[in-house]
């Protein structure tokens, strides 16, 4: 009977062996991996929320951009339209008696978008005439932008007006 608890003591020792190098595995391999998963769905948790704000800004901005494709569609197709420089002429003789157009350079502001640089002189009987082709530009095909200096200047009974105009056109 000695022997068998010799035995008995033998076997409980190793078992308790056993069990302590288990637990010393377990908390070597194991607690490590459960800490980095824990930190990476955390970061998996953060990404998340930084992709649905994302999205939401881009579902706005979508939806922005309908709208105004919508609302702005008029201007939008003035923008996609060519420069004609004979409809030009044939608009402007309607507020003007001469109308001469000079192209001076064309320059890309950005991928698709040109701008056309001209330097136009016209006569003209009175300035309203040439406040009413500025009003009337909204009707013209194109999108067009006067810019300054302007020069008036009278000459044997008619207004001589130089100015320069911007056309812009997306491609």
């Amino acid at each position: 009977m000695a022997a068998s608890n010799r035995l008995t003591v033998k076997f409980m020792l190793f078992l308790l062996l056993f069990l302590v190098v288990l637990f010393i595995l377990f908390l070597v391999l194991v607690i490590p991996g459960i800490k980095e998963f824990k930190t990476t769905r955390a970061q998996s948790q953060i990404v998340g929320l930084q992709n649905r704000k994302l999205e939401k800004k881009i579902e706005t901005a979508v939806h922005e951009l309908q709208s105004l494709e919508r609302n702005e569609s008029a201007i939008l197709k003035k923008f996609q339209h060519d420069f004609n420089k004979t409809a030009f002429l044939h608009f402007a003789a309607n507020y003007f008696d001469r109308v001469s157009l000079t192209p001076e350079k064309e320059e890309d502001l950005k991928e698709a978008l040109k701008l056309y640089h001209f330097k136009a002189s016209v006569n003209a009987k009175s300035p309203v005439k040439f406040y009413e082709f500025i009003e009337g530009l909204k009707n013209f095909q194109g999108v067009c932008k006067i810019n300054f200096p302007i020069s008036m200047e009278e000459r044997g009974g008619t207004l001589n007006i130089d100015f320069k105009m911007s056309i812009y056109k997306i491609d």
